[in-house]
């Protein structure tokens, strides 16, 4: 939150100075433009924000149902350095209502656009303040690296484009590795329904699935290995209402499952419990 209204403020400012820039570059000569271009590298319109309150019936990550009826607030904030680098950071929280189980994330990282390709190097850091029986099982932080590709096909199916993307983590406190690729779509429904320029309501799919080895972990406080890595899959089905130019709204459905390689999909892990279950969701962001 600070670090948005430190964005907020610059942003007021820069945009109070911008009559006084274009006036100070029109009246200098032109040996002096490049200095007074640096002056506008940070000007507001290269930042942008979002903030988004959602609740889940179930808290499921990589496979795992980490908890239940949970309250799920997060900012993030991104700056375009140029057309094609550009920089974000991000807070994600996870509170249950009936349990103990509490998250905070921390993300920053970088994105670069070749032609349709997206790629994207980040860092989370996963903060744990749980309470109780599920502290002695976790780690209190944990620093993961991720490295990510994604192609954009909307300009080759228009509607029907759907967005592909690989990434990879590594997690170095709890030593494991994860590969994910997803599959995104967004259908326009309220312009097939209506037309050009209704584009209000849609549908937002995923399907998911990935791969994690085997990875450390604590059990009354004392740290064990499990070399027995699974596999996850995923389905997500969200129906986003645009309310206007900075506020939707979605309500969704969600699948998950797992296929453990050492035991039964259902059994209870130190730190959660295998996925294989239905549930909803809902949420409301906002965009600056």
């Amino acid at each position: 939150m600070k670090n948005m209204l430190k964005t907020t403020l610059f942003a007021g400012v820069a945009a109070m100075l911008a009559p006084f820039t274009f006036a100070a570059d029109a009246a200098q000569p032109a040996a002096q433009q490049p200095q007074q271009a640096e002056k506008s590298f940070l000007s507001a319109d290269k930042f942008s924000a979002s903030v988004s309150f959602a609740y889940e019936s179930n808290y499921v990550f990589r496979g795992i149902r980490e908890a239940q009826d949970s309250l799920q607030p997060e900012v993030e904030v991104a700056y375009a350095i140029t057309d094609a680098l550009g920089a974000y950071i991000g807070v994600f929280n996870n509170s249950p209502l009936d349990d103990n189980y509490t998250e905070t994330d921390i993300n920053l990282g970088m994105t670069y656009q070749v032609a349709a390709f997206t790629f994207d190097l980040g860092y989370t850091l996963y903060w744990n303040t749980s309470l109780g029986a599920k502290k002695a099982c976790k780690f209190d932080t944990t620093n993961e690296l991720k490295v990510g590709v994604s192609y954009d096909t909307s300009e080759l199916l228009g509607d029907f484009a759907v967005t592909p993307s690989l990434y990879y983590y590594y997690d170095f406190d709890m030593e494991c590795n994860t590969v994910e690729v997803s599959l995104d779509y967004s259908a326009p429904i309220s312009k097939w329904i209506l037309g050009e320029g209704k584009d209000f309501l849609s549908l937002d799919t995923s399907i998911y699935y990935g791969y994690r080895n085997g990875s450390r972990f604590k059990t009354d406080n004392v740290v064990y290995h499990d070399s027995n890595g699974y596999s996850y899959v995923g389905i997500n089905a969200d129906l986003v209402l645009r309310v206007n130019e900075i506020c939707a709204l979605s309500f969704g459905v969600r699948w998950a499952n797992v296929n453990a390689h050492s035991s039964a999909a259902t059994e209870t892990r130190p730190f959660g419990k295998y996925a294989d279950t239905v549930w909803f969701g809902t949420s409301m962001t906002m965009g600056f």
